[in-house]
């Protein structure tokens, strides 16, 4: 059986928390259900969430006129 965790050297569960939240950010968004858990004490683990949006999508409506814009 192939351990694909081998290479990262982990031996406890405070090594894997240790990984993640010391060098990983995590992108939501504003209408995400789970960003709340980034943040909540009674998680294993305490995530750096990124604020990312849609609003730059083509696809986005413009809130000006009602129309899709972009495209």
């Amino acid at each position: 059986m192939l351990d694909d965790f081998a290479a990262a050297h982990l031996e406890s569960l405070d090594d894997l928390r240790e990984r993640f939240t010391e060098n990983s950010y995590f992108g939501c968004e504003a209408d995400d259900p789970m960003t709340a858990w980034a943040n909540d004490p009674r998680m294993f683990a305490r995530l750096k969430p990124l604020f990312s949006s849609d609003i730059g999508h083509f696809d986005v409506i413009d809130m000006r006129g009602g129309s899709r814009g972009g495209l």
